[in-house]
């Protein structure tokens, strides 16, 4: 059987053996597992900084991937360890939305409660779930464990406010869901839904102080220091000052109100 690739997304930094601790886990499951680390630099306890970067990245990576999300400030709580599967991928983690953005626009064929502990690691600390379970599960459906074995199925599971737009009559309400390292402000606003019903309608662009009357392809249609907005490589409508910091220089916070006047 080809190797599973298994990716990480963390919180927990690389100053500490966190990270290592959690591919320890892995391989001494399943030897052959090919990790990926995605990002261990999550802002600490960011659930919505950890949903955006997971869901960016993990659209990328082949068909079968297990993706493990670790950003757990409840951990040892009574939030539900659980494992979704989907047409394309597999995610492992806690029950806080961290899997909101990265199971949009999924087809979801089932999600289960993590329960079995055979699955897990054989001592479980109420402090380190990634460790103790998810990356024990995450090895075991590498090595071709199905989900049904691993507990019970659930129907209902969190999901992250703010990373749906709201579309009204005259206008289509979104929100600012992460800065990235350039300062550019990255809104829930998708290229899929500008084509299909804002395109041809869309007149401005407000968020904070900034107003916009265009989108452009390319940051360099700005002037420097002027606000831009254009789509990502990721397909989200962002807000961005060419060769300037944008979320610095009109003090773009996350959650920020994104309006798209339309006519």
């Amino acid at each position: 059987m080809t190797a599973r690739i298994i990716t990480l997304t963390t919180d927990f930094g690389n100053r500490d053996s966190y990270v290592g601790q959690l591919k320890a886990a892995i391989l001494s499951v399943d030897r052959n597992a090919t990790i990926v680390d995605i990002c261990h630099e999550i802002g600490s306890f960011d659930i919505h900084h950890g949903a955006f970067v997971l869901g960016t990245a993990s659209r990328h990576f082949p068909k079968g991937t297990i993706h493990v999300g670790v950003v757990d400030p409840g951990v040892g709580s009574a939030r539900r360890p659980l494992l979704f599967e989907t047409a394309r991928a597999f995610f492992v983690g806690p029950d806080n939305g961290l899997m909101t953005l990265a199971l949009q626009g999924e087809s979801i064929k089932g999600v289960t409660h993590l329960e079995n502990p055979r699955y897990f690691a054989p001592r479980i600390s109420s402090t380190f779930h990634g460790r103790d379970i998810f990356a024990p599960v995450a090895a075991h459906l590498a090595r071709g464990v199905k989900p049904h074995a691993m507990g019970s199925k659930v129907k209902q599971w969190k999901v992250l406010p703010g990373f749906v737009p709201r579309l009204e009559p005259k206008r289509l309400i979104g929100h600012v869901i992460f800065i990235d390292k350039f300062g550019n402000a990255l809104t829930n606003v998708s290229l899929g839904l500008w084509s299909t019903a804002l395109a041809a309608r869309f007149r401005s662009l407000s968020v904070g102080p900034v107003k916009i009357n265009r989108i452009v392809k390319t940051y360099s249609q700005a002037a420097q220091g002027e606000p831009v907005a254009v789509f990502s490589s990721d397909d989200w409508l962002e807000i961005a000052a060419y060769q300037d910091h944008a979320a610095r220089r009109w003090r773009l916070k996350v959650g920020m109100e994104v309006v798209l006047h339309l006519k």
